[in-house]
């Protein structure tokens, strides 16, 4: 049954998370858990138990077969959008009215996404090229309009349906473009912006990278149903062993937002683990567990987080 992997359940059923007394009565209520703390011992209650899952008790008890000898909790945390301003310049002393420049973005990703990666890999993800209107004069300010109007008529152009990323004019100075993660793609991180004259026949030239200004560092966010469901889909024994996922009640909800629970459970191999007379057994070992709480099923004073915290006295 153990691996070296971490074991992973998703709980969307508010009834598959059991907090059980010492003799074994059914916790229904957050304050009944709390009522009965263990004033000596780290714990409020007696054991855990997830259906399909496993029973799992809180008691630091050395003559316990399976033994929770740690407890931590992860809320959800919303994604949002890497933002950067760049300040646009001339990328040739040689530009004239009537030029277009070509824009270069260069973005990585943190995740698996087919629709922005080069490779099926995580990490550098396809640059997004396009050409600003034609230039009606040629200060900063005016390469800025031409690059905020070309990228309105990329998109009208290719139909490219959901863009991963936005090119706007910053309300911070005329002279700067704003280019930020499009909604849904918050894993992105913008890496830089270069830009250089379409030059017809003129040859090759080596585009000029834009200075940048941070303005939201952004995250893909954790526990949210989008991340989660890819991060269970792609799980093997190596790296996280997944139980039930095939299953309605453990399915991943893609709108939905979930809390994170992982504990370390102390199980000692207690097999006979040689071939001599004399057992060499048990050998100490720890097993990590995770499980996400649906924050919608879970919720309420007496939802599965609630009594999950009691039990564990993270209130």
């Amino acid at each position: 049954m153990f691996t070296l992997s971490e074991k992973i359940r998703v709980i969307n059923s508010d009834a598959d998370i059991q907090v059980l007394s010492a003799t074994g009565v059914l916790a229904t209520t957050a304050a009944a858990i709390v009522a009965n703390a263990n004033p000596i011992l780290d714990y409020q209650y007696g054991s855990i138990a997830i259906p399909g899952f496993g029973k799992f008790p809180i008691s630091a008890a050395t003559a316990a077969e399976r033994q929770i000898v740690s407890f931590i909790k992860a809320t959800s945390v919303a994604p949002t959008a890497n933002v950067k301003d760049f300040t646009v310049v001339s990328p040739t002393a040689s530009l004239a009215i009537g030029d277009a420049i070509e824009v270069i973005v260069s973005i990585e990703t943190s995740r698996y996404q087919s629709d922005v990666l080069t490779t099926n890999q995580i990490g550098g993800g396809r640059t997004v090229k396009f050409s600003t209107a034609p230039l009606a004069a040629i200060a900063a300010t005016d390469i800025r309009t031409a690059i905020v109007a070309g990228w309105a008529t990329y998109k009208d152009l290719f139909a490219i349906g959901t863009p991963s990323i936005e090119v706007t004019a910053s309300a911070v100075a005329t002279n700067k473009v704003r280019v930020a993660a499009a909604p849904g793609f918050e894993s992105i991180t913008i890496t830089k912006v270069e830009i250089k004259r379409v030059a017809q026949g003129a040859g090759f030239q080596t585009p000029v990278k834009l200075v940048e200004t941070l303005i939201t560092a952004g995250t893909e966010g954790r526990g949210t149903g989008k991340f989660l469901e890819e991060s269970v889909r792609m799980a093997t024994g190596l790296n996280n062993d997944p139980y039930g996922i095939d299953t309605t009640g453990t399915q991943v909800d893609l709108r939905g937002t979930y809390t994170e629970y992982t504990f370390t459970v102390n199980a000692p191999y207690t097999e006979k683990l040689s071939t001599l007379a004399a057992d060499h057994g048990p050998l100490p070992a720890e097993h990590k567990f995770v499980i996400y709480v649906n924050e919608v099923t879970g919720a309420g004073t007496d939802g599965a987080i609630a009594r999950l915290d009691a039990a564990f006295a993270l209130v």
